[in-house]
């Protein structure tokens, strides 16, 4: 194999393990800021995600494995066909509420430093509201 051609083969595989990435300071500042400051809030995100994920499970149409909620993330999925996936996306925006969403009725939720436990009632009510107007 030639100069050029390792040259060509070596940046190929540096790309695919993420190497072409020239921002990686700032990636580990924030790791590093996570590790300083952020470890305390892991407990209350994991408290607020269980919480969250038992008042969801009590919602209509609504399907949760509240038992695999072990972290900060919460995955259900949406029973009702009264509503698209689209539509339950759209409405949850308009009411300031960001969710992931995985295809085929599936929906993720994570807990965070910028969601409070006072959130989980206003989110309960505004994805009942939803599910209940369509």
């Amino acid at each position: 194999i030639g100069n050029k051609q390792f040259i060509q083969k070596a940046k190929r595989i540096r790309k695919s393990l993420g190497g072409g990435m020239r921002q990686a300071g700032l990636l580990a500042a924030a790791g590093t800021y996570s590790l300083d400051f952020m470890l305390s809030r892991l407990e209350e995100d994991q408290k607020n995600a269980q919480e969250l994920a038992q008042q969801l499970s009590e919602i209509d149409n609504i399907k949760i494995d509240i038992s695999k909620v072990k972290t900060n993330i919460i995955f259900f999925h949406l029973i009702s066909n009264n509503i698209s996936d689209e539509q339950f996306l759209a409405d949850l925006i308009k009411n300031n509420i960001k969710i992931d969403y995985k295809g085929n009725r599936k929906f993720r939720l994570v807990t965070h430093s910028g969601f409070e436990t006072s959130n989980i009632q206003t989110v309960t009510n505004i994805i009942k509201k939803i599910i209940k107007d369509s």
